[in-house]
């Protein structure tokens, strides 16, 4: 009877171990499930998120297009309301000249009338009762020299009057030129500052596009994949320039004055920071090279340090970009910029205006995108820099 129970309590465990083996077994397979089922679900989505990032890519490089055609544009605009503005003064200026030539027309004009008049008197008398008048032969002689210098002057003062009547005349004609080359310089500009207003809805149309935060979120990464792709390449390409600098050996400063060794290049809100950022919404990790200040449109931009311009053009994904070269193996990167007033080659000191805040390849308004690299490598700004300088 004891044996019997024992195999049956036995058989029981064995029964209850079998059963539990089994649900674990389940469960472990529906995790598994979940796991597959999970790591599917991401998968699809960061095809979806390439696909999307691919599609913004292209919108991107559309953007940048326009900026480009927008600041090219601008630019015309700027010479051309110059050059009507040089025009205008030159009108006034070839109307002063008028001015003085007439005058001076009527003055040789009222002579000439006077000596005409002189003359025809003298011509009345007679040339041999002149000549009789004269009492002394020295009389005679002095009367002949006088009456040839006036004969002189009078050639002079038809020459003079010729001459300048045709200065007048020629005048007129360049007053003419001028003014319609001042139409037609008008005219062009009008028609720049129609184009330049057709390019900026198609950037507000295609930004429009991308407003729904998720895409607009995925621009503002892919346009900073990119653009940082761009700058890598550039800063490659004027490694020569700067190799130099780069292999001399550091001197040795504290690390509290080299802190102090750059000034806030602009006066606005940093948005965002150098280093990793995750956004949490999309799950996607970007690293930022440099920092985003938000600041006035046209406000100025100045050398953070002094130094030698490297590079001043435009730069895919930062538009209008300033490289300044600095010793001790710093540069220092300063983007999406309106206007340009430094040209490359050109020594700067610290604080000297080197540009102006614009938005020429952002996609977060009037900004400026400022970087440092130290020996080719990206650093964080803030840690070489005193802020309170800003």
């Amino acid at each position: 009877m004891l044996s019997f129970i024992k195999t049956i309590f036995k058989s029981l465990i064995i029964f209850l171990i079998f059963q539990i083996s089994t649900a674990i077994a389940s469960d472990l397979e529906d995790v598994k499930k979940k796991a597959e089922e999970i790591l599917g679900s991401i998968e699809i989505q960061k095809n979806q998120f390439e696909k999307l990032k691919k599609n913004e890519i292209l919108i991107i490089n559309r953007l940048d297009d326009i900026d480009r055609n927008i600041n090219k544009t601008s630019k015309k605009i700027a010479t051309l309301k110059k050059k009507a503005s040089d025009l205008d003064e030159k009108i006034k200026e070839t109307a002063k000249a008028v001015s003085v030539v007439t005058e001076r027309i009527k003055e040789r004009e009222n002579y000439a009338k006077n000596r005409l008049s002189a003359l025809y008197k003298i011509y009345s008398i007679g040339k041999l009762n002149i000549i009789a008048s004269a009492d002394s032969v020295y009389n005679f002689f002095q009367w002949k020299t006088a009456m040839e210098r006036i004969c002189s002057y009078d050639d002079k003062n038809i020459s003079g009057l010729i001459s300048d009547r045709e200065s007048l005349k020629n005048l007129y004609v360049q007053i003419d030129n001028e003014k319609k080359e001042l139409v037609k310089s008008t005219e062009d500009y009008n028609k720049q500052i129609e184009a330049l207003s057709n390019e900026k809805n198609k950037r507000s149309s295609m930004l429009s596009d991308i407003r729904d935060e998720k895409s607009y979120k995925i621009a503002v990464i892919a346009s900073l994949e990119e653009a940082q792709k761009s700058l890598e390449q550039t800063i490659d390409s004027l490694n020569g320039n700067i190799e130099t600098n780069l292999q001399k050996p550091l001197p040795k400063i504290s690390f509290k004055k080299q802190s102090s060794k750059f000034i806030m290049p602009v006066k606005g809100k940093i948005i965002s920071f150098f280093g990793t950022f995750t956004n949490s919404k999309l799950n996607v990790q970007t690293y930022n090279n440099g920092i985003n200040i938000k600041a006035v449109q046209g406000e100025p931009v100045r050398a953070a340090r002094s130094g030698k311009i490297l590079y001043a053009d435009w730069l895919k994904g930062y538009g209008n970009v300033v490289i300044v070269e600095h010793t001790d193996g710093f540069y220092t990167v300063y983007g999406h910029a309106e206007d340009i007033v430094k040209t490359k080659g050109d020594n700067v000191e610290s604080g000297d205006i080197i540009a102006t805040v614009g938005e020429t390849g952002s996609l977060i308004g009037p900004s400026l995108y400022f970087e440092v690299r130290h020996r080719g490598k990206p650093v964080d700004p803030l840690k070489w820099m005193n802020i309170n300088n800003g």
